[in-house]
Formats: structure tokens, sequence, C-alpha cells
């Protein structure tokens, strides 16, 4: 049974949970295996609230080892809204200043740019007038091509990973539409397309990264896509019986579906996500009737 074949009013909680969060886990308290690991890592752009916790997890998974190729995609992330403007309340000031601490974290601790005008130097990257490190010894910059992203790498060591930012993508689909262009640009200097790519990561929120790796996988067909949620503990038992979690769950299994009909995510069997003794329980499910009444939050 294909995803899209799904009825959300029929799927208990469990059905919800084992769709929406088997296979995904935080793995970067860890070194990866060899088997274990991307070709690229990808972090889509949020607000400050939430760009923080994926930056954390982007800084984690860097620091053993997880990242061959970085991607930070999100026009949001670096357009002129972010420096401060006349007439801003405190609070959008107290958001922008978040926000810049959050980018100049991305720079200091994954890529350990140090230099003493650092804060400066985001700015200028907010507004694109220079490049971050266009100056400097250590990395090589290049600024904004046709796709529209800056290349980071570091000069001196071939085994740091190499980092591109977006600054057009304005959405999900976005991100990935544009990740797949910077890949394919990429890949095509060693004599191979996106398509060559066999695994990619999405460092996301816990709640979103089903969705997320449905939309990776439209655009990425012939990779495996994983993702690392935000959350460090994901139990199933605990989700299950709190409500407000597991309405967000139902939530997003419901969007998936609605947005796989509309095109906009990878069909997939529901087989790959939660094995073939699960996909048969689910699907008879589907065959049935529900009484009225019946939200589908409570086994038949």
């Amino acid at each position: 049974m294909k995803f899209s074949e799904l009825d959300i009013t029929k799927l208990s909680d469990e059905d919800v949970f084992d769709l929406a969060m088997t296979g995904i886990e935080d793995c970067s308290g860890r070194k990866p295996k060899e088997s274990e690991m991307p070709e690229y890592v990808i972090l889509p752009g949020a607000m400050p609230t939430i760009l923080e916790a994926r930056v954390n997890k982007l800084d984690a998974l860097y620091k053993n080892g997880w990242c061959k190729n970085i991607i930070i995609s999100g026009g949001n992330i670096w357009k002129d809204r972010i420096p401060d403007k006349p007439g801003d309340t405190s609070q959008q000031r107290l958001l922008k200043t978040k926000h810049r601490l959050v980018l100049q974290r991305i720079f200091k601790n994954l890529f350990e740019y140090t230099r003493s005008d650092e804060s400066t130097k985001i700015r200028d990257l907010i507004s694109m007038r220079k490049v971050l490190v266009k100056n400097s010894d250590k990395y090589i910059g290049e600024s904004e091509g046709n796709l529209g992203y800056i290349l980071f790498k570091n000069k001196n060591d071939s085994n740091k990973p190499t980092a591109f930012i977006d600054t057009k993508a304005t959405n999900t689909k976005e991100n990935s539409l544009r990740s797949h262009d910077i890949v394919e640009d990429n890949e095509s200097e060693k004599g191979r397309t996106a398509d060559d790519v066999k695994k990619i990561m999405i460092v996301t929120s816990t709640f979103h990264c089903r969705r997320t790796m449905l939309t990776f996988k439209k655009d990425f067909p012939n990779a495996e896509i994983i993702a690392c949620p935000t959350m460090s503990k994901i139990d199933k038992k605990e989700f299950i019986n709190t409500p407000n979690i597991i309405n967000q769950l139902r939530n997003e299994c419901k969007k998936c579906i609605d947005y796989i009909k509309k095109g906009d995510l990878a069909d997939i069997e529901i087989e790959e996500i939660v094995g073939k003794k699960r996909a048969t329980e689910i699907e008879s499910k589907m065959k049935r009737t529900l009484p009225d009444g019946n939200d589908g939050s409570r086994e038949l």
C-alpha cells in the first residue's frame, strides 16, 4: 500500500507513530559507521527559535564526523530582514539578535571561523555585499552564481566539509529543489549527477522529519534519505500518551497524504517505512468501515 492510499481517520495512534517516526533517530551523539555515512547533510532553514535546535544537531554531527558536504538551505536565513530596522519592536530586535548569534555559531563552531570582525562579516553576508571568507587565509568563499549559493571550503584541509549556503529557498519544497540543483552542480565536477548520490541526511525538527524525507525523496529518488531529529529521545509510549505530540504527528501524516496527492512529495510503499508485518496490519484497517464518530484515535 502506498502512503497516499492511507485514510488518516482509520489510523490508530500507534499506526500514526509508526508511520511518522519509524527509523528516525538522533545519531548526533556518536560517530558514524562507514555504511552510515551520508554524502550530504542538509539543514533546511527556519525561524530563530527553531533554527537554533537544528544548528545544535548539525554542530554535534560535524564534531562526530558525519559531514562530508553540508548544505544550509533557506533564503529566509540570510535575507535583509535580519538586520535591525527603524520601527522594529523589542520582540523583533530580540529575535533578530538571536538569529545573528545562531548564524555566527554556524561559522564559528562548524568551520572554526574566529576573525575579530566576525559580527560585521555576518551582516555583510546577510546583505550579500561580501562573502564571509573572501579575504581569509584559511578559507575560500565563492559568491552567488546562477544557482544563487555560496561555496565555503577550507583551503588547507581537504578533510574538512565543504558547505553550500543556499540563499533563495523559502519553503521545504524549495529546500529540496535547490539542494538538488546544488548537488547536481557539485557532482558534475566529478563526472557524476545528483542521481549518483546514495545517501542524504536531513537535519530538521522531529515532527517534521517524515514530511521532509518524502519531500527530498521526490527530488532524490535514487538516494536513501535519512533524518536526524532535533529531539534526542523519541519514546513511543510517551509520544502516544501525550495528546499534543500525537496530534502533531497525526497532522503531519495527513499533510504527507495531501501533499503526495498534490505531487509535492514522493509516494512510497508504507512497507518501506514500517516493515511488512505492520504494513499488512495497517492495510487491513484501510479496508474496514469505521462506525460513525470514530476519529481513528483508537484501534478498531
